[in-house]
């Protein structure tokens, strides 16, 4: 398991934020299930505004 740094270009409440997930790709899932899925009209518009990195585990803790 990752940590990955995220952050949205248009959303205030998802900035800066950790989460734990095997990839990025389903880190971006989780974001979505998350709540994030409430900002955005589409999937398609979520995954054009995040943006998302993987850092080390000492860096999110």
């Amino acid at each position: 398991m990752s940590t990955y740094y995220y952050e949205s270009k248009s959303i205030e409440y998802m900035q800066g934020n950790f989460i734990d997930a095997e990839t990025a790709s389903k880190a971006k899932y989780l974001i979505w299930l998350k709540g994030a899925c409430e900002y955005f009209d589409s999937f398609g518009d979520y995954i054009r505004d995040i943006k998302i990195r993987k850092v080390n585990k000492y860096l999110a803790e």
